[in-house]
């Protein structure tokens, strides 16, 4: 999931510095450490035991660092808040236009 988000983001030109990113990248780490777990118990039984048990915690803990991390600064364009593309009147012309449009269409004979 994470290379197909990098390449639809890459494709898109969406900003780096994002926090979506950030949430992303933090799952990807925290599935990276479960399946390096899994990979290793499976490969070489209970030689490196310490390491499958410990690796996915480890790994949830370096993820939640990022997601705290990429939180605690801001996006960019977001000096001062976060700013609705979209107006709230606009939201509510359009919902009333398309109100109107369905009920044409219910009643149309």
């Amino acid at each position: 999931m994470f290379v197909v988000f990098v390449a639809l983001a890459t494709l898109l030109n969406v900003p780096w510095r994002n926090h979506t990113f950030g949430i992303i990248q933090g799952f990807a780490i925290s599935a990276l450490g479960t399946w390096i777990a899994y990979r290793i118990r499976s490969r070489f039984g209970i030689k490196f035991l310490p390491l499958a048990i410990y690796s996915p915690p480890v790994a949830y803990i370096l993820a939640a660092c990022l997601w705290l991390f990429t939180f605690s600064r801001h996006e960019l364009g977001e000096e001062h808040g976060p700013s609705l593309p979209v107006q709230p009147s606009e939201l509510l012309d359009d919902l009333k236009r398309s109100t109107e449009l369905l009920w044409r269409f219910i009643k149309k004979p």
